[in-house]
């Protein structure tokens, strides 16, 4: 009889050493361990978290030791402050018609208290529900005033109370937010009706991200029991309004962990030899002793010349392949180049055989001109009419670009030579063939227009001249960038 009366009181002695164990922080923490950057001077920060009956006020440097490789280290305490924790609050208010004014004033007065009584450093998102669950603003902040103006504003509305679906949603906001300590405040009577979800799927959530739910509800509240159970699994509380209008001060501080947090700053001893190196932080105080330990690695400085003495090999042989590649990227642009130079002659070549060439050479292609133009000659003016003198036609030139735009150039002689300048000017003369990029020549009662090996080319009505071709009248030519219209009057005799 007496092992089971005794059973029961062990069981929840474990059951609460073991739920303590899982909401607990550890005493110390390291937050910080900073080393390469100004090696061997090494920076360290350390949290102190709050404990029962420990006082944090009390602990200085003397409390804590710094071990390297077992070795003990002086260090010097550069600052100690209070841990720059927040809570990041949602405050979900029930504006349902399920609460009477009288009980919605109420718990409005103590939303306000409560932000009242809140560290500069927290922070808070109001929501409220009815038939619909409201986020009054999207995002935390501690402008108290402004707060308590949006909590004044909330009014009785909507046919249905939306609890279940509000408290989801002011979860799932929490966790877009970055913040240790976070938790949902409930104003209301904890009436359901018409949500989609149901308490279940909020403690999952609620246990899933680590926030607790506080309900502020009152006593004679039929759903009661709800909120109790939600509460004690989400690691949250009950407070009942009755009891919270005597004095609030005290609720805020159960909420509230306190933590320090120290720096400090030693030399180190070790070498930078790129090898795993302990470091453990000890605290030490009359009731408590905790430990604390990392790793860390220094790498030894960058030295070039060592590290190309120690990569000779591989280098050797990067270049010696980098030269042999080289020589075979020569040999390959050599025989392409080649090969595009022998096909250029083979097609020139070709072109000049069918006479139609757009490509043709100085002097022998001059050669070749004369050569044609005197079996032309033979052809237009046979032997026995040679001696017989024929009148030139009139005809002439007209530019049609350039300064010289609507000038008219006569043509006064069987044989008129055409050159481009260096001013892109065109020039008329009657001699010096090799200089000559065009000729205009007279035969048998026709003009023909010849290209004399011109550099870039001479174009007749918007087409490339490749043989001489006879001029009509209205013809367009083109000599580099200068065009010409050309005019005749046929000739009576």
């Amino acid at each position: 009889m007496l092992k089971k009366k005794f059973i029961p009181f062990w069981l929840g002695l474990l059951i609460f050493s073991f739920e303590g164990f899982l909401w607990a922080k550890p005493l110390l923490q390291l937050v910080n361990f900073e080393a390469k950057k100004d090696f061997p001077h090494v920076k360290v920060e350390v949290v102190l978290n709050n404990k029962k009956g420990l006082k944090l006020e009390d602990f200085t440097e003397n409390n804590f030791s710094i071990y390297e490789d077992g070795s003990l280290v002086n260090h010097t305490q550069l600052k100690a402050e209070e841990g720059s924790d927040f809570f990041s609050f949602i405050f979900s208010i029930d504006s349902s018609r399920s609460l009477s004014g009288e009980e919605l004033k109420d718990l409005k007065r103590i939303a306000k208290q409560l932000v009242d009584n809140f560290g500069v450093k927290d922070r808070v998102a109001l929501s409220n529900f009815d038939d619909r669950v409201y986020i009054s603003n999207r995002f935390f902040q501690n402008d108290k005033k402004n707060l308590k103006k949006k909590i004044n504003s909330m009014v009785r509305q909507g046919l249905k109370t939306l609890f279940f679906d509000a408290l989801y949603d002011g979860l799932d906001y929490l966790e877009e937010f970055q913040s240790s300590k976070k938790a949902i405040f409930v104003f209301t009577d904890g009436k359901d009706e018409g949500s989609s979800l149901n308490e279940d799927d909020v403690i999952i959530l609620a246990k899933k991200l680590g926030v607790p739910i506080y309900f502020i509800t009152f006593q004679r509240s039929a759903y009661l029991t709800k909120q109790k159970r939600m509460a004690r699994l989400t690691g949250g509380e009950v407070f009942f309004v009755q009891d919270l209008k005597k004095g609030i001060d005290s609720y805020v501080k159960l909420l509230q962990i306190s933590q320090k947090k120290y720096t400090f700053w030693y030399k180190s001893k070790l070498e930078p030899d790129n090898q795993p190196h302990r470091i453990e932080i000890k605290f030490k105080s009359k009731n408590y002793n905790n430990s604390i330990f990392t790793t860390f690695t220094i790498k030894p400085d960058f030295d070039l010349v060592e590290y190309l003495y120690q990569k000779r090999d591989f280098i050797f042989v990067f270049f010696m392949g980098l030269l042999f590649l080289s020589y075979l990227a020569s040999l390959y642009l050599l025989r392409k180049e080649r090969a595009l130079r022998n096909f250029k002659y083979q097609k020139h070549f070709e072109e000049m055989a069918t006479e139609d060439s757009s490509e043709k050479e100085d002097f022998f292609y001059n050669q070749f001109l004369e050569n044609e133009l005197e079996q032309s000659k033979e052809l237009l003016f046979p032997k026995e009419t040679r001696g017989v003198k024929k009148s030139l036609p009139e005809a002439w030139l007209i530019c049609k670009n350039g300064l010289d735009i609507g000038k008219e150039i006569i043509i006064k002689s069987d044989k008129t030579y055409l050159e481009q300048d260096f001013k892109s000017q065109v020039a008329f003369s009657e001699n010096d063939i090799y200089s000559k990029e065009a000729m205009i020549k007279f035969i048998k009662d026709e003009f023909y227009l010849f290209d004399l090996v011109s550099a870039q080319g001479i174009f007749l009505n918007n087409r490339k001249l490749l043989r001489p071709r006879k001029l009509c009248n209205g013809d367009l030519i083109q000599i580099g960038q200068k065009k010409y219209i050309f005019r005749r009057k046929k000739n009576n005799v």
